[in-house]
């Protein structure tokens, strides 16, 4: 996982600093790139070789990405529509990851099924009481178990595009790194 900044040059590159970063030698951090965007917000980095591309999520609903926290101690949550989710959570004593998928039954009550886990206890993966309940009013998204709520807020087109790449892009280079690992 990496959690940071992104410095974009007037020559249009793009680099990454992480102040934080437990997957060594994977992912953006260290890393500058020449990017550009689409009308429809997908992100495309050179690597020279190869390029990256980034999608964007639609932000309807519950899907999207959803922040809570500022600067080092930020959690970035993400549901997709295929429902799978991801969850980042920066704070120093609980950095890590969490994937996998969700499912939401008619009184708003949300379920994890968790594949991946590297921050313990924290997280979505064990609620108090045995459950969650979810709301969505819009922008606001409330999580809610027997010891109480987490507000998240949407990260809106308001954010520029790069940062919530940063975001999730961090996260899904890590997963891509992991892949390339194992295929060693």
């Amino acid at each position: 996982m990496e959690y940071g900044t992104y410095t974009i040059t007037e020559s249009g590159e793009i680099s990454f600093s992480a102040s934080l970063d437990t997957n060594g030698d994977w992912g953006l951090s260290g890393a500058s790139f020449s990017w550009n965007a689409d009308a429809d917000g997908n992100l495309y980095f050179d690597e020279g070789d190869e390029y990256i591309t980034l999608s964007k999520i639609i932000d309807d609903g519950i899907y999207g990405s959803w922040t809570l926290g500022e600067g080092e101690n930020t959690i970035v949550i993400t549901f997709l529509e295929d429902g799978t989710f991801m969850l980042v959570d920066a704070s120093a004593s609980s950095s890590g990851i969490e994937t996998g998928k969700y499912s939401l039954d008619e009184a708003t009550y949300i379920t994890f099924t968790i594949a991946t886990d590297t921050n313990g206890e924290s997280g979505v993966s064990n609620p108090a009481g045995g459950s969650y309940t979810l709301t969505v009013n819009g922008d606001v998204l409330k999580i809610t178990d027997s010891d109480g709520s987490s507000v998240f807020s949407r990260v809106t087109s308001a954010v520029p595009v790069p940062a919530a790449v940063w975001l999730l892009g961090s996260g899904l280079v890590g997963l891509v790194g992991l892949n390339k690992k194992r295929k060693r």
